[in-house]
């Protein structure tokens, strides 16, 4: 017998009716009268409400509108009637929680409950196998054989085919699997990696799996105990990550954060030629970060700012930073990704130290993985100061940070989100000053193999994009000539990829009475064009396949010239190096500019070099760990 169905209603802790359902047949009779005294029964429950025992905290969580109703619960043989409650996924510090609980119809007194998550064991290095080496042993929570929970999920990644295949693998992709299953006494033990260099490259290997389960759990519950939370309902992560190149397997020497919650994993950890990145909790923690910014930003942190003298990715920058933050917040370490950093034969402190006072705009290159140590040297440097009571404070700066965002602008933002902790405060404003955070003009004084990087110019712009940088100049008296050497080419390409010169990429300026004014006109389109003046525009002499020199005349210029560069390609950004500077007393033949004369002025395009790109070792697949 079925009775009808009434709507759910959660109101103060109360659960009121919903449905009956039929009684289960095993051979026992059912009296007709049962379901209409249960349903009488709802008034009797409602007025025994401060003995039910689900209190208003536990139901802090939206319950769903089928998680109550009247079933027929199991009981010495016979059945009793029993309000069915299914609470929703909770998180009590580390450990999550969803039960199922019963209640007396007649009192509202809680008589059964069941667990649906169970805990395994598994082992794992707390970090990575360079951060903290030796393993523990540690208890997962789990829903089935599977690594899985309603919050989370992972996957392995196959080069040749699987049976189940992913909906949202792309043609050429590895095949995402799962190849850790839960052993007779449900838990989770695999092999533990070694740093042995000669087996680095494992396209089969199950502790990238354990690994990403453990740590985006950690992460999800450090997040939660901070009142906040990853993008994604359910996350799903990605090791083992290859690319299939036909006759070859490429190995992936990054991890990527998608940024997608349905269509695909949210992160994708790159099987590399030398180090698994699933391996390493900093960079598992640092891609989710990247997951939390998107979410608690308007508009993510993304989009290049640009003002009369430069063009800089700070926002960018400011994101690498703040996902480097939520690395320490867990690990309590300045040393972002151990493990990969010593398997690819880098600095042994990792890919990034945080523990060095980089300053603007001195340690400026453009690219925003490098430039972000200016940023989080500064927060490191401040929680050192602060402890755990400033990480509030930097997930609350979050809310209200534009996408273009500089890093005068985070600073600034973050000082006032910290105003109501006054000592948190000043701290903050102490150390961004002294690392020039609040005020940082983008010019330099030539340094030799100073690198800049000029991102490439938006497609929907003509003129050039100018470089996060200008170059300051001292002129010596007596000087005529200055000579500025440096090497130039596509970002991420050795010098042997280069391919012979067919098209202009570089432009150079030369500001003499202060750094080089960039303007913004529209073109016959209405399209924005952005150009250097052309009265300051300078030779470029050719040394090699990779070296260029800029040579003019300074015989008028004063005590110092500023030096500009840009990027006039809209398909790739460039990398040019600072390596030589020099003086001539005489002109050379050829080589003047003057510097008042429109009609003497003149440019010549760098030639640098297109290439093809080949085999390369970073698929740009989302923003990456380095």
């Amino acid at each position: 017998m079925t009775c009808s169905t009434l709507a759910p209603l959660v109101v103060l802790g109360l659960v009121t009716a919903t449905s009956v359902a039929p009684a289960p047949e095993r051979g026992a009779s059912t009296p007709g009268s049962r379901p209409s005294a249960a349903v009488q029964a709802r008034d009797t429950w409602a007025r025994s409400t401060p003995s039910v025992q689900v209190g208003v905290d536990e139901l802090a969580v939206e319950v769903e509108p089928t998680s109550s109703r009247l079933v027929y619960v199991p009981a010495g043989g016979q059945f009793e009637l029993a309000w069915e409650l299914e609470l929703p996924l909770r998180m009590d510090s580390i450990t999550p929680t969803r039960q199922t609980r019963w209640y007396d119809v007649s009192t509202g007194r809680e008589f059964l409950r069941r667990e649906h998550v169970r805990t395994a064991w598994s082992r794992v290095f707390p970090v990575s196998p360079v951060a903290t080496p030796e393993p523990v042993d540690v208890e997962f929570s789990v829903s089935g054989a599977r690594l899985e929970s309603s919050s989370s999920s992972v996957w392995g990644c196959s080069p040749t085919e699987v049976d189940d295949v992913a909906p949202w693998r792309l043609p050429g992709e590895c095949h995402p699997v799962r190849r850790v299953r839960a052993d007779e006494l449900g838990d989770f033990w695999v092999p533990l990696p070694t740093l042995d260099y000669e087996d680095g490259f494992h396209t089969d290997d199950e502790y990238a799996e354990v690994s990403l389960y453990y740590h985006v759990d950690r992460f999800a519950a450090a997040l939660s105990a901070s009142g906040y939370a990853l993008p994604c309902e359910h996350t799903k992560l990605q090791g083992n990550y290859t690319f299939d190149l036909g006759e070859e397997i490429l190995a992936v020497d990054n991890a990527y954060y998608i940024g997608s919650c349905d269509e695909r994993p949210m992160a994708i950890f790159g099987q590399g030629e030398f180090a698994d990145y699933a391996y390493d909790g900093d960079v598992i923690y640092h891609e989710l970060g990247h997951g939390v910014i998107d979410a608690h930003t308007p508009w993510g942190l993304w989009r290049t700012s640009c003002n009369e003298t430069a063009c800089s990715d700070d926002a960018g920058a400011i994101g690498e930073a703040l996902a480097d933050y939520m690395v320490v917040m867990l690990t309590e370490d300045p040393h972002i990704a151990e493990y990969v950093a010593q398997r690819e034969g880098q600095s042994p402190g990792g890919i990034r130290n945080l523990d060095v006072a980089k300053r603007c705009p001195g340690a400026l290159m453009g690219e925003i993985h490098a430039d972000s140590e200016v940023v989080g040297s500064a927060l490191w440097a401040a929680r050192q100061q602060l402890g755990p009571r400033l990480d509030a404070f930097v997930l609350d700066s979050l809310n209200g940070l534009a996408e273009d965002a500089r890093f005068e602008d985070f600073t600034q933002h973050l000082i006032t989100t910290a105003a109501p902790d006054p000592m948190v405060a000043q701290t903050l404003a102490d150390i961004f000053a002294d690392r020039g955070l609040l005020d940082c003009p983008r010019v330099i004084p030539f340094e030799a193999d100073h690198p800049l990087f000029l991102a490439a110019r938006p497609g929907e712009r003509g003129g050039v994009q100018p470089a996060p940088l200008q170059i300051e100049v001292e002129i010596p008296e007596g000087a005529a000539v200055l000579r500025l050497g440096y090497e130039a080419g596509l970002f991420g390409l050795a010098d042997g990829d280069a391919a012979p010169v067919t098209e202009p990429m570089l432009r150079a300026w030369v500001g003499w009475q202060g750094p080089v004014v960039f303007s913004e006109t529209r073109d016959e389109r209405d399209r924005p064009v952005t150009s250097g003046p052309a009265e300051q525009q300078l030779l470029v002499r050719v040394v090699s396949q990779t070296r260029r020199e800029l040579v003019f005349d300074v015989t008028g210029a004063g005590d110092r010239v500023w030096i500009a560069l840009g990027n006039s390609l809209t398909f790739a950004p460039m990398e040019v190096t600072l390596t030589t500077l020099a003086f001539d007393e005489a002109s050379a033949s050829g080589c003047r500019v003057a510097p008042s004369s429109r009609s003497r002025g003149f440019l010549l395009w760098v030639g640098l070099t297109l290439v093809a790109f080949g085999r390369r070792r970073r698929e740009a697949r989302g923003r990456g760990a380095r």
